[in-house]
């Protein structure tokens, strides 16, 4: 589930950024600067996706572990 979250952040995220590379002509300093700040906030939002992705699946390998561990 956190993949799919993140590959939709990670393309909107590309796409204010090519915006922003093509466009800087066109966009008043105001616009580029929430676009800007945008892309911050997407980034901000894919790596704390990324870390609970990464708990989680390491909670999970441990959960995994311990039940093997177990001889019930």
């Amino acid at each position: 589930m956190f993949k799919e979250v993140i590959k939709l952040f990670e393309r909107r995220k590309d796409n204010l950024i090519n915006l922003l590379e093509t466009n800087s002509a066109e966009i008043d300093a105001g616009k580029q600067h929430q676009l800007y700040g945008a892309i911050l906030e997407i980034d901000f939002m894919i790596k704390t996706l990324q870390h609970h992705n990464d708990r989680l699946a390491k909670e999970n390998l441990t959960m995994r572990k311990d039940k093997l561990l177990k001889f019930d």
